[in-house]
């Protein structure tokens, strides 16, 4: 299982904005281009997951979400991994 979390990429001055929706609109990061967006947004979702996980809060399930503007990330392995274990532990 794949954790893909949504999140808004908005084209802004010279690059693109990123932020996480609902309870992780935390995440937030800038990307001169897409591709970096794409990769600075890796490591927002997976720093503000971290702390969850590391806090011991819920940890919001990925939800489905349609939009121009709507890009799925993935959270770095270290971080899912974890995730995955405490949800399957929880189900």
């Amino acid at each position: 299982m794949r954790l893909l979390y949504p999140m808004r990429f908005t084209p802004e001055d010279g690059g693109f904005g990123v932020q996480g929706l609902d309870e992780l609109s935390g995440a937030i990061t800038f990307g001169d281009t897409l591709e970096e967006a794409q990769a600075m947004a890796i490591e927002a979702l997976s720093g503000i997951l971290a702390s969850k996980l590391e806090h011991n809060r819920p940890i919001p399930r990925p939800v489905e979400v349609v939009g121009d503007d709507i890009r799925y990330v993935e959270p770095d392995p270290d971080v899912a991994t974890p995730i995955l274990l405490r949800w399957a532990r929880e189900d």
